[in-house]
């Protein structure tokens, strides 16, 4: 029947307007994202590393650890650039000495705290300061807009609503 489908279109225009005002900012990556990233990486690890993580380190899920560097980034600003890669608008490749001459960006830091995490010699606080630091950056470098554009802070200034 030709009215039926003209009132199953008013029903769905009017559902989708609905939707329209009841939209809210997203926020993909926030905590939820670093700990399914987490949650992954712990369901891949050999028994292993899982072994060492819990009896080392005390660390028994990566996801209880997933936003510890999030949290400490007002206490100890020197951490902030550590959370993304700067690389210029129409750059494809990134290059340390142009995108992270200092070493503070996501991609420098992981090879910091990998090395510092092998070496033996330091502390056991440090050693897991350094796996929580990882946990958190690899689920940052999963987040596209982390590296990329200098002009949006990590993809923080992209406001999107849903």
């Amino acid at each position: 029947m030709p009215g039926t489908k003209v009132l199953t279109g008013v029903r769905v225009l009017f559902l989708q307007l609905c939707s329209l005002l009841v939209a809210q900012a997203a926020w993909g990556w926030g905590p939820q994202g670093h700990e399914i990233v987490a949650a992954i990486a712990q369901d891949r690890l050999a028994p292993r590393a899982l072994e060492v993580l819990r009896k080392e380190f005390n660390i028994t899920r990566l996801e209880d650890v997933a936003n510890w560097a999030d949290r400490i980034k007002r206490k100890r600003k020197e951490t902030r650039p550590w959370h993304y890669t700067n690389i210029p608008q129409g750059e494809r490749q990134y290059l340390r000495e142009r995108d992270c001459p200092e070493g503070a960006c996501v991609t420098e830091k992981i090879e910091e705290f990998s090395s510092l995490l092998r070496d033996k010699a330091r502390s056991r606080r440090e050693r897991r300061e350094a796996v929580m630091f990882l946990v958190h950056f690899i689920a940052d470098v999963h987040q596209p807009l982390h590296l990329g554009n200098p002009g949006d802070r990590g993809g923080n200034e992209i406001r999107v609503r849903v």
